[in-house]
């Protein structure tokens, strides 16, 4: 009967453990980003760094913002041990000669936003799609920007 009370306590306390370790894995990612605002460098394999591209994470919220070039948009997300799930992105409705497109086009890449992987000490941000293929490449900005 002690073994097998022995046995209980210590799988109880194991799975206790497991728990802790899952909670933060989540928790990495919301305090390696809370607040943090990222230009967009890469988007589907071409450099956009020169267009008005940004990704804002606000980890409190689980809310991601920004600039898509012409309008600004939002998203909610969940993070589930490393992969996003994400809600359905808001935005306004202007109209921009010559940046709809890339408008268009970064939106549908934010909506794929599936898995990302962060690098360089949290500076770099890579955005992958659920084939696993990098769609965003952000990079933080400085705080002088």
């Amino acid at each position: 009967m002690k073994k097998k009370f022995i046995f209980i306590v210590t799988l109880l306390v194991a799975l206790i453990s497991m728990q802790c370790k899952t909670t933060q894995n989540k928790a990495t990612f919301d305090e390696r980003f809370n607040s943090d605002e990222f230009d967009v460098l890469i988007l589907n394999e071409k450099n956009v760094q020169d267009h008005e591209l940004t990704f804002v994470i606000q980890a409190k919220e689980n809310r991601i913002s920004g600039q898509s070039s012409c309008n600004t948009y939002g998203v909610s997300y969940e993070n589930n041990e490393g992969k996003l799930e994400l809600g359905f992105i808001i935005a306004t409705k202007m109209y921009c000669d010559d940046k709809m497109e890339l408008e268009n086009e970064f939106l549908k890449a934010v909506g794929e936003v599936k898995k990302f992987k962060y690098s360089n000490q949290g500076e770099k941000l890579s955005l992958y799609n659920e084939e696993e293929k990098k769609i965003i490449e952000l990079s933080k900005k400085k705080e002088n920007e």
